[in-house]
């Protein structure tokens, strides 16, 4: 008996360790661009792991395929750029793909026209969850995500923390062109970005024609835009379905087409709508709030809207502190980095006109600086 009580516990221990030998594990993997390329990178690593960028470039021509779960993040905060690159979604499910501290510049021959390309050569398209935190995005040609061009799921799509400028032109699509991606259950958010100089609108959503998706949420909320723009193809927003919620943003300068009688178009069928406490100043053609189509009665809050100047410190040269006890600040209205109430401070100071440092401070230590 004990003889083969010894045995099994041998059999065990064995079959442990052979499940550590075989077993893969999530790997940090620190990138140095003098020695190898992202795209060599990539390819080397297994669904997972963290490429860690030195700071650097790292250029691209065309789009750089997403096939497996991977998180991308510079190693000094906004010291790596990745340029040129469209990320673009092909295949089924290729796991949660996220993107931090990075720099990410549509610059090359001809500019990137997408941040994020949900393309496939068949359709349906099921896509995981993708993020991006703390990240400046510039010189894109068209639009962020496009996700139109056959039906698609997303679990989700996450943008906080962002700096995108300028970005679009006068024929591109909106921000967010999702026209024929679900998200279902889960969310597409927008949350506490700077937006400047972008060149379009700031959603279309999936179309009723094709079937509700009055499941998804729609957040913006807490994200400041300045000088954004429309043109007569698009509303700014335009929903077709799901929980809707515009919130705590400021709209500031933004020129939209003059031909326009209203900015918001909602399909009757949407699940519910929320434009809230929002500040909305020297928009265009009038109200930014103003409806094309009539929602069911009670479907739709309007309310806690302001049109106040937000008066930011110098916003031509990327300063958009608001003033200390502004009705916007007071209200948590825009993105919260540059609110002087919010409940970690933060500190901007201009250093150049293409250089902005921000100070994260807590009980006046300085925690980082962040080069945005």
């Amino acid at each position: 008996f004990k003889k083969i009580t010894i045995m099994k516990k041998i059999t065990l221990l064995a079959s442990f360790i052979l499940a550590l030998l075989t077993t893969s594990y999530a790997a940090d993997i620190v990138v140095d661009p003098s020695i190898t390329t992202l795209s060599a990178a990539y390819t080397a690593a297994q669904g997972g792991d963290v490429l860690i960028l030195m700071d650097g470039t790292y250029t691209f021509t065309s789009n750089f395929t997403m096939t497996k779960a991977i998180t991308f993040k510079s190693q000094n905060v906004l010291g790596a750029t990745i340029q040129g690159a469209t990320f673009a979604f092909t295949t089924n499910s290729t796991g949660n793909v996220t993107f931090k501290d990075l720099v990410i510049d549509g610059t090359r021959a001809t500019n990137a026209s997408y941040v994020v390309d949900f393309t496939a050569s068949a359709y349906p398209l099921a896509v995981n969850k993708i993020v991006f935190e703390n990240c400046t995005v510039k010189n894109y040609g068209n639009c962020f995500l496009r996700a139109n061009r056959g039906e698609c799921t997303c679990e989700g799509f996450t943008i906080n923390k962002c700096t995108i400028k300028d970005c679009g032109s006068a024929a591109a699509y909106p921000l967010f062109q999702v026209a024929k991606t679900k998200f279902g259950n889960s969310s597409l958010e927008f949350t506490n970005n700077t937006v400047v100089n972008f060149a379009n609108e700031y959603i279309q959503t999936y179309s009723v024609t094709a079937g509700a998706d009055n499941s998804a949420t729609y957040l913006f909320k807490n994200n400041t835009f300045y000088k954004t723009a429309t043109n007569s193809a698009r509303k700014p927003f335009q929903f077709s379905s799901g929980i809707v919620k515009i919130q705590n943003n400021i709209f500031a300068l933004s020129a939209t087409d003059n031909v326009r009688t209203s900015d918001v178009m909602i399909n009757a069928a949407i699940a519910s709508a929320e434009f809230t406490n929002n500040n909305v100043y020297s928009y265009g053609a009038g109200d930014l709030f103003t409806f094309t189509w009539s929602p069911t009665a009670g479907t739709t809050t309007v309310s806690g809207n302001i049109d106040s100047n937000p008066n930011f410190s110098d916003p031509d040269n990327g300063n958009f502190t608001l003033p200390v006890g502004s009705a916007a600040a007071l209200a948590n209205m825009g993105d919260p980095r540059w609110n002087p109430n919010a409940p970690s401070s933060v500190n901007q100071v201009i250093i150049d006109s293409n250089t902005l440092v921000s100070i994260y401070t807590v009980e006046g230590k300085i925690l980082r600086k962040n080069v945005i």
